[in-house]
């Protein structure tokens, strides 16, 4: 009887210990079979995205104003009180110009980063550059000079001109242009990841500067 006990006992723990190890091991053909590799699909997607670079989303066209005052020199107020004709004395200078400018806006694709994308089997995530003037074009034959009192040289014109830049891309702004560039990229960018096979795009918004 006390042999019979002995084998039972035995023969327990063994089924005890092929249990143990039936749960805390895997299994020979889990150890020895090519496990499922996933990839990171993040890195392609931003360089698929990137190729788009700089996405020129709105144009608009501004006629803007520049003008500039200088004191007189010493010959011209001479000239004036010397001349008979003249009705008064000339104490400033005064120069405006008027130019016609086209400003591109859009967003700069190219500078999307890993932390800007959230993928998760279908669906997309992408968190957009804030949209930004990309060119500013000043049509030199579309310049003016409107008023023009005193002499100047063509270096105080031409600075006057390129100002016209300037003025041109604050008046875009101050119109919500960056704002309508933004929208229209999130829709193409939107588009184009649907297109790309996933099933649920989310594109925000740039923050503005």
């Amino acid at each position: 009887m006390k042999t019979i006990r002995n084998i039972a006992i035995v023969c327990a723990l063994l089924v005890l210990l092929w249990w143990l190890f039936s749960q805390l091991l895997p299994s020979f053909g889990e150890i020895f079979s090519p496990k499922k590799v996933e990839i990171d699909q993040t890195p392609l997607v931003i360089r698929q995205i990137r190729s788009l670079a700089q996405l020129a989303t709105v144009t608009a066209y501004t006629e803007v104003v520049a003008d500039t005052t200088a004191p007189a020199s010493t010959g011209d107020r001479l000239r004036d009180i010397f001349n008979p004709f003249t009705l008064k004395v000339t104490v400033n200078r005064h120069l405006v110009v008027v130019g016609r400018v086209v400003v591109h806006t859009g967003v700069d694709l190219t500078k999307l980063q890993p932390q800007d994308v959230f993928i998760k089997d279908d669906s997309i995530s992408v968190q957009l550059p804030p949209a930004q003037v990309l060119d500013v074009i000043l049509n030199p034959s579309a310049t003016d000079i409107f008023l023009e009192e005193g002499r100047w040289d063509n270096a105080a014109v031409t600075a006057l001109k390129a100002s016209l830049q300037q003025r041109a891309v604050q008046d875009i702004k101050s119109r919500g242009v960056l704002y309508q560039a933004d929208e229209r990229a999130r829709e193409v960018l939107t588009n184009f990841l649907l297109a790309a096979g996933y099933k649920k795009v989310t594109v925000i918004r740039g923050r503005l500067g």
